[in-house]
């Protein structure tokens, strides 16, 4: 998990583990249903208080080339910058 966090590709998580690169792509998703179950807690958590205030935050990329580009949108509770949702599309 950290190699991944890290921006550490697939490939090399395998060779730097020495594990099949089966096995770090499997990891991966099952890595993402906890996280994906981790962050449903904790917005139903957050459901119980009332949020004071919230930012949203862009981030204009690039998919492939420079002819593909990519918008994600943030919204962040601003005291402890919890991720609340986000939104991608094409501009």
């Amino acid at each position: 998990m950290k190699y991944l966090c890290s921006g550490v590709s697939q490939r090399r998580s395998a060779i730097l583990l020495h594990v099949n690169p089966k096995t770090v792509a499997r990891r991966l998703r099952f890595l993402s249903q906890l996280a994906r179950a981790k962050q449903t807690k904790m917005l139903a958590q957050l459901n119980q208080r009332p949020i004071a205030e919230i930012q949203f935050d862009d981030l204009e990329t690039a998919e492939h080339t420079k002819c593909k580009p990519i918008s994600v949108s943030l919204a962040v509770e601003a005291k402890t910058r919890f991720i609340l949702g986000y939104e991608v599309g094409t501009p």
